[in-house]
């Protein structure tokens, strides 16, 4: 389906900001991709409105390429407005997953994903060789990695034990897996208690 005229401006405008702040950084496409965690590819899709980014893109190169607060705000203005653009028109949404229920969450993940990705990067160990080792399957991996799946505090063992991640890093993690596993916690006793009041309620 055809992108509509609105929706091409924004990933546009999006685009633009990206790529002039880091022409301005003087941060080259392959360095900025490599900070980012994706592909230089990727990144040149997305800075010329090509590709629709996740919000977990624009928040890893916003530190990628240290845009400060003002600009960063304005990424994130642009990927809320795509968002709104197609939620009319039934077109897939911006995937932005767990940012508008919890964005605290979501930072959560995106922090977690970096440590293993890190690590995992640092071991030079391929996604193939985790999904034989730690038995978490390279789609799984690639989620995780990428801030858009909570795994589980066994995953994240298991990861770690691979990876050799010291036991700050480790720490962190499991840090990280408690306050999340506590915020999924308190969501479904939020959508409990909602699903229960409206079952109380009274029929007029």
């Amino acid at each position: 389906m055809a992108r509509s005229a609105a929706v091409q401006r924004l990933l546009n405008e999006l685009g633009d900001l990206l790529r002039e702040h880091r022409k301005g950084a003087k941060i080259s496409g392959v360095e900025a991709a490599r900070r980012a965690g994706f592909s230089q590819s990727k990144l040149s899709k997305i800075e010329t409105g090509q590709l629709w980014a996740s919000l977990t893109d624009v928040r890893r190169l916003a530190r990628g390429l240290r845009m400060d607060q003002d600009v960063t705000a304005q990424a994130i203005e642009l990927m809320r407005r795509l968002q709104e653009a197609v939620a009319p028109t039934g077109s897939p949404k911006v995937p932005v997953p767990l940012a508008q229920r919890d964005p605290g969450a979501q930072r959560d993940l995106d922090e977690l994903g970096e440590i293993i990705r890190e690590h995992r990067n640092n071991a030079k160990i391929s996604g193939a060789e985790v999904e034989r080792r730690a038995r978490v399957s390279q789609w799984k991996l690639s989620k995780i990695e990428n801030g858009r799946l909570l795994p589980t505090s066994a995953d994240v063992r298991r990861l770690a034990s691979e990876l050799g991640m010291g036991a700050g890093a480790t720490r962190r993690a499991l840090e990280l897996m408690r306050r999340l596993e506590e915020a999924r916690r308190r969501r479904r006793a939020e959508e409990r208690s909602s699903r229960h009041a409206q079952w109380r309620r009274p029929q007029t």
